[in-house]
């Protein structure tokens, strides 16, 4: 409704399960959205925790734009992206690693 697109906070793969009917729901009505969703560091992912998931892959199935953050130096970059292409009717989800 302002034109501006709205933004998410995620918790790793089993948040971003819970939003992800609101989401589809997002993308299929062209609403701008933001995700940012966080996940594992990297040197944890290999231990395989409870809520270790492939968010990648969840969340390619509602967003029209996606991207892996993991350096702190890409992260402005990254999210000045993400803004823009959610600013042209999208869901763009920024995993942050």
């Amino acid at each position: 409704m302002k034109n501006k697109p709205a933004m998410t906070l995620l918790h790793l793969g089993p948040g971003l399960g819970n939003g992800i009917a609101n989401l589809h729901n997002a993308r299929r009505a062209h609403s701008p959205v933001f995700n940012v969703v966080g996940d594992h560091a990297s040197w944890h992912l290999s231990s395989d925790a409870p809520l270790t998931m492939d968010i990648a892959a969840l969340s390619s199935t509602v967003s029209g734009w996606q991207r892996i953050n993991r350096s702190i130096e890409n992260l402005s970059q990254d999210t000045a992206d993400a803004i823009t292409a959610a600013l042209y009717g999208q869901v763009s989800t920024l995993i942050v690693a």
